[in-house]
């Protein structure tokens, strides 16, 4: 295949600033303009689609005159591929690394058998680990680093409970039991780390320095954390997995990244949509994603349909893309727990990925959630909280009818 075409998507809602940094990355390692590279705006109010001509003329804008949810904005980028070999989808979230596209194509040029390459992406910027251990179970509400709101960019260890649903106060919470870890995104000069606890103590919060004790407090208060010399960048993917109960997973998920994890090319089992490169034959013969999943989830459903037809998907190491994960969407709103939820149903529903047990599993850890924040919170003079759980019924109900 001599000289061939890339097309670059990148689905917009509201990203503003974020959004034309991810562009403008793609433009710096396209200095050539070899790549087509396509902005999708679903009906954003932030002017960026204004801003094109003037800043990025390169970029191709297709607006839209309604919010299409990113399998139909990438879509509507996608509907005329005449011409074109590879489609880049890349998350606006997202920052390619400079020779980030190159590793892909070679791998897919290699084996017509792939249909897609997928790169190691790691999460943006660098983080510090702190270890908490509480005597009673405790709420993290967010943390500040320098003065500025981190809190949708803390990444919470498996011994988290599921986000809590917001209130005026807090945004983004999770609740520990009695010990775990975060990761906190920092600057190379940050000293002092500023986490939002709730209920629990007392509690030691340590990360590389002199641990520090909180005692038990009711309202929401803020505990000054030390932080340790020790930085280090965190895997988010390097392909996405299976798991035995029915999650589509990423591999890596939080393992820092070190050159000798995930150092070799290998085959992997579904792509992510964060960032990938497609063989133009592989998307025009498995179709469009299903824009009634809107969010979440797409992904996996179009690598099933890939796999189903005989394709098969690679890991190429040598290919970086940095991500400011799940800050796009809101990882830990209600609507992204109720689609997340809906979609993830359909998609095992559709594939037999789980099957009855994954559905069962989720019936029941929604009968959890409302023994917990129906019932329970009253006995502790709280009162009851039902979004959770009319979230997680919602999701239950209509992935049937999908």
């Amino acid at each position: 295949m001599e000289n061939p075409k890339t097309r670059v998507v990148v689905v917009n809602y509201n990203g503003g600033e974020q959004t034309l940094e991810c562009l403008q990355a793609l433009v710096a390692d396209d200095p050539n303009r070899e790549l087509d590279i396509v902005l999708v705006d679903n009906a954003s109010n932030d002017h960026l689609v204004q801003r094109m001509p003037t800043e990025l003329p390169s970029v191709r804008v297709i607006p839209s005159k309604t919010n299409l949810g990113f399998g139909g904005g990438n879509n509507l980028a996608l509907a005329d591929l005449g011409g074109i070999d590879f489609v880049a989808l890349i998350n606006s979230d997202a920052r390619v690394q400079p020779g980030w596209l190159a590793p892909l194509k070679n791998a897919l040029l290699s084996n017509p058998a792939l249909g897609a390459a997928c790169p190691r992406i790691r999460l943006a910027g660098e983080f510090i680990t702190v270890d908490i251990s509480a005597h009673r179970p405790l709420t993290v509400a967010g943390a500040w680093v320098d003065g500025q709101d981190v809190s949708a960019r803390v990444q919470y260890g498996p011994t988290f409970g599921a986000p809590e649903p917001p209130t005026p106060e807090v945004s983004r919470a999770r609740r520990l039991k009695n010990a775990g870890q975060i990761w906190v995104p920092v600057n190379s000069a940050t000293e002092t780390i500023s986490l939002r606890v709730l209920d629990g103590g007392p509690a030691i919060f340590s990360a590389d320095r002199a641990a520090v004790s909180s005692e038990r407090h009711r309202s929401l208060r803020t505990v000054e954390v030390p932080v340790g010399p020790p930085r280090m960048r965190l895997l988010n993917n390097t392909g996405n997995y299976w798991t035995r109960d029915g999650f589509s997973a990423d591999r890596g998920w939080l393992e820092p990244d070190e050159p000798s994890r995930y150092a070799v090319s290998e085959p992997v089992e579904a792509w992510c949509g964060a960032a990938v490169l497609l063989r133009a034959d592989c998307w025009l013969a498995t179709g469009n994603f299903d824009e009634k999943l809107f969010l979440y989830y797409e992904d996996a459903d179009l690598s099933e349909r890939a796999k189903n037809l005989g394709w098969s998907f690679i890991y190429v190491p040598e290919s970086l893309v940095d991500h400011d994960h799940a800050t796009s969407t809101g990882e830990d709103s209600l609507l992204a727990l109720r689609l997340t939820e809906r979609n993830r149903l359909i998609v095992i529903r559709r594939y037999q990925r789980g099957g009855v047990k994954a559905v069962m599993k989720s019936l029941i850890a929604t009968l959890g959630y409302a023994r917990r924040d129906l019932f329970a919170r009253p006995l502790r003079w709280r009162l009851p909280r039902s979004k959770i759980v009319s979230a997680r019924l919602r999701a239950a109900s209509s992935s049937l009818i999908h």
